[in-house]
């Protein structure tokens, strides 16, 4: 067992992510108005209790479209806005489901978005209406197979998570990578950049290595980040499966501490191989290279544009945010240092497979 329990640390540093990121942050100039349509938009459903709308309206999902589709116009932009909502609906009404009902749930979702005659009389189904509404307003979502694939492959992996999380499963690292990227919905966000170039790019482009690389590159450099700065306050909300600083603790034997710093060597690695493989990238010719300039730039706002927004709200960190950003220092509740050394107590255990 590694000394976390036996040091008993009060604090844990988090790796400087910002200072390993090449990307440039960008920011919509549509927020202002945007945002404020879809947040009153959000609230005419009343779907959520009043502490999750609270805890929902401090998140500010709108901030982070307009840093991660910085490049969209008005209403793409307002579109985009009304999906996140959507999707973050979801996440907080499947984390109390199980894996049926979660499944249930995402197919309201998905069938809204594929098909435009499709109809579901609960408050979520009229929402994903009115969205997919908006969406298809704005271009024809038939032409969108690389969007409906990532809420596709979402939906799966949100069902998949509700069933592990039932039976408290932790993962091997491998097996977690693969499941967190897809229900992280980070994929499926980023394809929206397929909806507002309206279209898909050229099959070939998709399957070309360096674009699969550097797709995968961008994905797990938001997945991480998000893992490194909501562990805490998922570990006081009791989802302790779900979070790739348990895999780390679990795996190598390793404390708190040194899983974070773990995050950020793997960070700066996924940065390299992120553009290694842009520097490897065919062309296409002019116009499909344009596309391709933008599928790119989308990638780069996610990475970028996640780790400023996880510091201008209340979501990770609360009122201490700006402090947590000027020392990279997170003071540890006496529930996350139990939950972390238990997991690092059962890392000489056989990890669970699916």
């Amino acid at each position: 067992m590694s000394s976390f329990s036996a040091s008993n640390p009060t604090q844990v540093i988090l790796p400087n992510l910002f200072k390993l990121c090449s990307f440039r942050l960008s920011f919509n100039p549509h927020y202002s108005k945007a945002s404020q349509e879809s947040s009153a938009w959000f609230h005419t459903f009343d779907i959520l209790d009043e502490r999750k709308r609270e805890f929902f309206t401090q998140c500010e999902g709108e901030l982070l479209c307009a840093y991660t589709y910085a490049d969209a116009d008005y209403n793409s932009f307002r579109a985009c806005c009304d999906l996140l909502n959507v999707v973050w609906t979801m996440e907080e009404l499947t984390d109390e489901q199980d894996e049926e009902q979660a499944r249930a749930t995402g197919l309201v979702l998905l069938n809204s978005l594929r098909d435009p005659q499709y109809k579901d009389d609960s408050t979520f189904g009229k929402m994903c209406r009115e969205m997919s509404d908006r969406l298809w307003e704005c271009t024809d979502l038939v032409r969108c197979g690389h969007f409906i694939q990532g809420c596709t492959d979402y939906v799966g992996a949100v069902a998949a998570e509700a069933g592990l999380r039932a039976n408290d499963v932790l993962l091997d690292m491998d097996t977690y990578m693969v499941m967190r990227r897809a229900n992280s919905g980070v994929p499926f966000c980023m394809s929206v950049s397929s909806f507002i170039l309206g279209g898909d790019l050229p099959r070939e482009v998709y399957e070309e290595a360096s674009f699969k690389g550097m797709y995968v590159a961008a994905t797990d450099m938001v997945c991480v980040a998000n893992d490194l700065y909501s562990f805490y306050k998922e570990h006081v909300g009791g989802h302790r499966t779900n979070n790739i600083l348990y895999v780390l603790m679990k795996e190598n034997n390793v404390n708190l501490q040194e899983a974070s710093d773990m995050i950020g060597t793997r960070f700066g690695e996924l940065m390299d191989s992120f553009l290694e493989n842009k520097a490897k990238m065919p062309s296409w010719g002019e116009d499909v290279d344009r596309d391709i300039a933008a599928t790119i730039k989308c990638m780069e706002d996610w990475v970028i544009g996640n780790l400023q927004w996880s510091f201008e709200t209340k979501r990770y960190f609360g009122d201490m945010r700006g402090e947590v950003r000027r020392t990279g220092i997170v003071p540890l509740s006496r529930n996350v240092m139990r939950g972390a050394a238990h997991a690092e107590s059962s890392s000489s255990q056989r990890l669970c497979y699916l």
